[in-house]
């Protein structure tokens, strides 16, 4: 016998037993249960023996770590074929319960699940009309959720010095595939650098300096009646994105200091953002500093990337480029750092390029003055 004919005969068996052993069997249609909508990761083929028009009723089990979070029982499905796809959310639901409401609520909303250690389970009970049996099969399957929920820090400036004088302004970007932006709610929290303190222990450690609770935007200006910021101290400060009050995420630990009594760089100097929806055409602005700061409102879902470009009056690119940054929906604020461009020159004119934002660039005129 040839190996074929040996490979044939092997899988002949195989099948034999499992028609003679198993009669009926389920399994879950989606192996990558992470990337499904939740709706679809309880289709299942259902193999069987039944009679066609026999019904079937189908119980869904969902543990998150190892508790029961979530269970559901279909509408009867009737049988129509020996080897069929069930859909139980499709084909409706008996009833439903969600038994961590938190969970529920981020299902609905936005129809995946939070990240998290994950069993699903479907269990189908046929209804033999001719028997009046009523086998049950079960199917599980184990997975992990780790959603691409980004939580950046954009202002202030890691490491940076800010004014005396003025409230410091923070500033953040969140961007997440299954949570839309207005559901989302942040927690900001400000705390004092101890002396041999890390930024990371100092908000894990220390009683927080400001602690603001279920912010809408994705910015903040440090209130007038706060417990004020002194001179010569660091500071650490960080967000925690919610929805429904599920943690969807946690930025990064940032740093940054007040300026003290002592003459500081002048190359630290910050300039007010320039919102761009209010500058007017061939408009030419003054610019003093290292940091060439500007607003940006978008209007779209999703992400877009921008290039920048600093020429001067004879069309040449300064170089080295500056660096791409990255926008989302709503307002952005954005730091352009000029201290690393060559030949950039006291009182004379330049123009800022932005390309990526519309259909054709974004042109601004600035002066470059001296401190």
């Amino acid at each position: 016998m040839t190996m074929i004919k040996r490979m044939l005969f092997a899988i002949g068996v195989l099948c034999i037993g499992s028609w003679c052993y198993g009669q009926s069997a389920v399994q879950f249609l989606n192996t990558n249960a992470e990337k499904l909508p939740f709706d679809n990761l309880w289709m299942a083929n259902y193999s069987h023996e039944n009679n066609m028009g026999d019904v079937v009723s189908v119980d869904l089990e969902l543990r998150k770590n190892g508790r029961l979070v979530y269970r559901a029982t279909s509408n009867p499905i009737v049988l129509t074929s020996r080897f069929q796809v069930l859909n139980p959310k499709q084909s409706g639901l008996e009833k439903e319960t969600f038994l961590d409401a938190q969970i529920g609520m981020f299902i609905r909303n936005s129809n995946t699940l939070p990240s998290g250690s994950y069993a699903a389970c479907i269990v189908v009970e046929s209804q033999e009309v001719s028997t009046g049996n009523s086998p049950e099969i079960r199917s599980c399957i184990e997975f992990s959720i780790e959603l691409d929920s980004r939580l950046r820090l954009t202002h202030i400036p890691n490491g940076q010095e800010v004014s005396k004088n003025e409230l410091p302004m923070f500033i953040w970007s969140f961007l997440s595939p299954s949570v839309a932006t207005s559901e989302v709610q942040y927690t900001l929290t400000v705390s004092e650098i101890l002396e041999g303190q890390s930024k990371e222990e100092a908000i894990l450690r220390n009683m927080p300096l400001l602690v603001e609770k279920g912010l809408l935007a994705s910015s903040f200006q440090y209130p007038i009646d706060a417990q004020g910021l002194k001179e010569d101290k660091k500071y650490a400060w960080c967000v925690q994105a919610n929805a429904s009050d599920l943690l969807l995420a946690t930025s990064e630990v940032w740093g940054f200091s007040v300026e003290g009594t002592t003459e500081k760089k002048e190359n630290s100097v910050s300039m007010p953002y320039l919102d761009l929806e209010e500058l007017r055409s061939n408009e030419l602005v003054n610019i003093k500093g290292d940091k060439f700061n500007i607003k940006i409102d978008y209007s779209l879902k999703g992400t877009r990337e921008l290039s920048f470009e600093i020429v001067d009056a004879k069309g040449r690119s300064l170089k080295p480029s500056l660096a791409p940054l990255e926008i989302s929906y709503g307002s952005n604020y954005l730091s352009l750092d000029l201290a690393a461009l060559k030949k950039l020159k006291v009182n004379h004119e330049y123009e800022l390029i932005i390309t990526g934002l519309e259909e054709s660039d974004l042109k601004v005129n600035f002066l470059y003055l001296e401190l």
